[in-house]
């Protein structure tokens, strides 16, 4: 669980990644910002175990990896794209 915390509190996403994902991606937005929270707020007021509360910082963790990578991809393609308009 630990691992999981370190890992989600590392800032290492490029700024701006959130509000592009709201629009370009609407459903790992959503998974991201309001399902996990939700389902991890669920557990806490459940006084889950702690095996339940790993697996979703996991699934948590492992999406916003998949927002990072997808957003980098994103910025790549556009610097790419300007570089070969000269701008």
């Amino acid at each position: 669980m630990q691992a999981a915390l370190r890992a989600i509190c590392r800032p290492n996403y490029p700024e701006g990644m959130a509000l592009w994902l709201k629009t370009a991606h609407p459903e790992l937005y959503a998974e991201l910002m309001e399902y996990l929270p939700d389902e991890i707020n669920r557990l806490w007021d459940a006084r889950a175990p702690l095996a339940e509360f790993d697996a979703v910082l996991a699934r948590m963790v492992k999406t916003h990896q998949r927002g990072c990578t997808l957003y980098r991809e994103f910025l790549a393609a556009r610097n790419r794209n300007q570089e070969e308009a000269g701008e």
